[in-house]
């Protein structure tokens, strides 16, 4: 049990290491709160459902920080270069090498993330035991659902996002 305590602890302090990063990058308000405590609930949540040791989330949770934060520096990459393709598509007539160099920057960062993955695997790998690569792989599944429900029971009438099915039993 103390093991647990100061696992969480020590995840807690890696958040709030991210937390402080984000705020000196000017990503504050309500949304980068919210954004944080789901965070904070969501390695919490990580470390019960995979049964971490002390040992085990001293070297998983880095090196998932890490993978997660060039995933994201990725996408934002990619994000803009789509913006980037669409301004070219609504140009009278689109400047194809320009199109082309876009396409072609937005294929290599697709290739980047895959590679990024895989490298985040072989570490997982070396550090998780089957069960606990079997649970990581279904974690996300879980806990979107279990946030899901958690914003849909707020929701007035119960009933969540509008064109959304309904996750509330009828």
């Amino acid at each position: 049990m103390m093991k647990k305590q100061f696992t969480i602890m020590a995840i807690a302090l890696l958040l709030a290491s991210c937390a402080l990063a984000q705020f000196e990058h000017g990503h504050t308000g309500p949304k980068a709160h919210l954004r944080e405590r789901i965070s904070m609930i969501r390695m919490w949540k990580l470390v019960e459902f995979l049964d971490l040791s002390e040992e085990q989330s001293m070297a998983f949770f880095p090196a998932m920080n890490e993978h997660e934060s060039r995933m994201k520096a990725l996408h934002e990459h990619e994000r803009r270069i789509l913006d980037r393709i669409e301004t070219i598509l609504d140009e009278e007539s689109p400047n194809r090498t320009a199109l082309s160099a876009a396409v072609d920057s937005v294929m290599t960062l697709r290739d980047e993330r895959t590679a990024s993955k895989a490298e985040f695997i072989d570490k997982a790998n070396a550090i998780l035991t089957i069960e606990q690569k079997a649970r990581f792989l279904l974690f996300d599944r879980i806990f979107e659902r279990e946030i899901n429900n958690i914003i849909d029971m707020g929701r007035p009438d119960g009933e969540g996002h509008p064109g959304r099915p309904s996750r509330k039993p009828k």
